[in-house]
């Protein structure tokens, strides 16, 4: 009888770390299909099997929160954001995401205090200096955001839209040779940058 039950609790143990290993599976499949790929639909897919095998799995719900402020749907992207900060608070993800959908829903305060946080989890956050850069802007806060830009790209050189981010700022501040530079930089690394094009447009 002991060790039926021994061997039950060992298959219980065992099917829990298969199911675990394949939401890691599903999550790592989907963070290659948005970031490398840019294919939002079937990275969204990837991470509702991730959750749909471990409804714990917080980065699977920042992973969504980030499919969908990228759609602009930024009251879903909140409502993720939370799911992945309650499961897991120690993780910067989700205190990125929900300052993005902050950002998208025009309350910018409220999005400096997640990426402050998010930042603070992880010195290294790129992507939140970037987004913290933006809020900062749109409460006229130049300097700061500034400030915010040159870290972003001290930390990634190659980050077209810190260009774009610190050209704005700069252009605010009436450095327009300065920020037409950025703006020159941010086109080289991505072609496709058509707020440079037309922000350099206006300040040529």
């Amino acid at each position: 009888m002991g060790k039926g039950g021994g061997e039950k609790v060992s298959q219980e143990k065992y099917a829990k770390a298969v199911n675990e290993l394949n939401a890691v599976d599903w999550f790592k499949k989907g963070y290659a299909l948005r970031y490398r790929d840019k294919k939002n639909q079937e990275a969204m897919k990837a991470f509702d099997k991730a959750i749909e095998i471990d409804p714990n799995f917080a980065r699977a719900y920042a992973g969504r929160a980030a499919i969908y402020n990228d759609w602009e749907q930024h009251q879903h992207a909140l409502r993720e954001s939370e799911q992945a900060i309650k499961l897991d608070p120690n993780h910067p993800w989700g205190f990125h995401t929900r300052g993005w959908a902050y950002i998208g829903l025009l309350n910018y305060q409220k999005a400096i205090e997640d990426l402050n946080k998010a930042i603070k989890l992880n010195p290294s956050y790129v992507y939140a200096y970037c987004h913290r850069s933006w809020a900062y802007f749109m409460l006229k806060n130049y300097h700061q955001a500034l400030e915010d830009a040159n870290k972003a790209i001290e930390l990634d050189p190659e980050f077209s839209i810190a260009y774009f981010r610190r050209g704005r700022a700069l252009a605010s501040l009436n450095k327009l040779q300065d920020a037409i530079k950025d703006f020159d930089k941010a086109i080289k690394l991505d072609p496709t940058s058509s707020w440079s094009f037309l922000h350099r447009g206006i300040h040529f």
